[in-house]
């Protein structure tokens, strides 16, 4: 057992081989804004969505520090929340970007604060979790998976399910940029990535 003071965070970086939504707006005094390196992101909290946690944090400083994964990348990433990580994807490079999440309420927050944010993601879906079928095969993958708030005993199971998943939405040599907890066993993870026939390595880690 791991006590909330000792726990890690990590963001893995893992490379396999080989509907319309309308921005709301608000003043300049509502926003947050959170720094991942030296890129910036402007969000506006909204009710139902979920806050960016120490984790989001982990994911977004591990993008920075993985930004070759991120050029001019087509991507897709798995529930978006309020758009946080795909807002500074776009922002690190990424040259298409494509969301889903399963809240009607977090895609309207995604398009305000990407429209604030002076970019554009490609599309928005409304999906649960990876129970559909990609439209074309992706270079980057990004994911937060839900963790302590999953709904399940078991806090790997949506981790499982990603690595397990995810190879069929990434063309050979695609990225899978995700963040977990020590909490959630890393050992596990990398057994399991190295099963999924992933190259795998920690690009960033925070303690909290």
């Amino acid at each position: 057992m791991v006590s909330t003071q000792q726990q890690t965070n990590q963001a893995r970086e893992a490379v396999k081989p080989g509907g319309q939504i309308v921005a709301e707006h608000a003043v300049e005094q509502d926003w947050e804004r959170y720094l991942f390196g030296s890129t910036v992101v402007r969000i506006l909290p909204a009710r139902q969505v979920w806050r960016i946690t120490p984790h989001g944090q982990t994911l977004g400083d591990g993008m920075s520090a993985a930004r070759h994964a991120l050029m001019g990348k087509r991507a897709i990433e798995i529930g978006v929340g309020a758009g946080v990580h795909a807002i500074a994807a776009l922002k690190l490079g990424v040259r298409v970007l494509d969301g889903t999440d399963i809240e009607p309420a977090a895609l309207r927050a995604t398009a305000s604060n990407a429209e604030f944010n002076d970019v554009q993601l490609r599309n928005l879906w409304s999906h649960d979790w990876l129970d559909f079928e990609p439209t074309e095969p992706y270079d980057l993958m990004l994911c937060n998976p839900p963790f302590c708030r999953a709904g399940t005993a078991d806090r790997r199971s949506f981790i499982d399910r990603l690595i397990e998943q995810s190879p069929r939405f990434l063309r050979p040599g695609g990225h899978l940029l995700f963040v977990q907890s020590s909490m959630a066993d890393f050992a596990k993870s990398e057994q399991a990535l190295e099963a999924a026939g992933y190259y795998a390595s920690v690009i960033h880690q925070t303690r909290q």
